[in-house]
């Protein structure tokens, strides 16, 4: 158990760092978000991944449906202010530089995959959007391509031969 001025002291630290990351931030201009940053990181990069610290303490500390339901508008939000040639720029990713509009193919794959996921755990039937239940299947078809295995997702949606219980095209 920690004391009172223990507490204090890192609720302070906290907001202070805070503080000063929001400031800092504030000063990037729109042309300085593509210079170079931290090894193979641009300025976008290392911001995008101390945002991951916020979300993950709203997560945390808040309810996790609210703070999901608020991550989302976020999101929705976002991407809402996008334009069709926003989808050609270079974005850092944990994997690296990858053009935005994969980047955003891999995230809806990731909700539609999960998503059916939280469907068989709450023992609900899956009810994915068409256009992302199809942006998802293609995107899984392209990685059992590079993979060598597509041949054999091909048999198994065809009835020709099933798929081994841990099989997976995610590497």
């Amino acid at each position: 158990m920690t004391s009172e001025s223990e507490d204090a002291r890192e609720l302070e630290s906290f907001t202070a760092g805070t503080k000063r990351i929001t400031a800092l931030v504030s000063t990037i201009g729109d042309e300085r978000w593509a210079a170079p940053g931290l090894g193979r990181w641009d300025v976008r990069g290392p911001v995008g991944h101390t945002s991951r610290a916020f979300n993950m303490l709203v997560t945390a500390l808040d309810r996790p449906a609210e703070a999901f339901n608020a991550l989302c508008e976020s999101a929705l939000t976002k991407v809402s202010t996008l334009s069709p040639a926003d989808a050609d720029a270079t974005i850092m990713t944990a994997a690296g530089g990858m053009r935005a509009g994969d980047y955003v193919r891999t995230r809806t794959c990731e909700l539609v995959v999960h998503g059916i996921d939280i469907d068989a755990a709450l023992g609900v039937e899956p009810t994915v959007p068409e256009a992302a239940l199809r942006e998802s299947l293609a995107l899984a078809a392209g990685l059992a391509m590079q993979s060598g295995t597509s041949s054999s997702v091909l048999a198994g949606l065809t009835g020709r031969g099933g798929l081994a219980e841990d099989f997976t095209v995610l590497g």
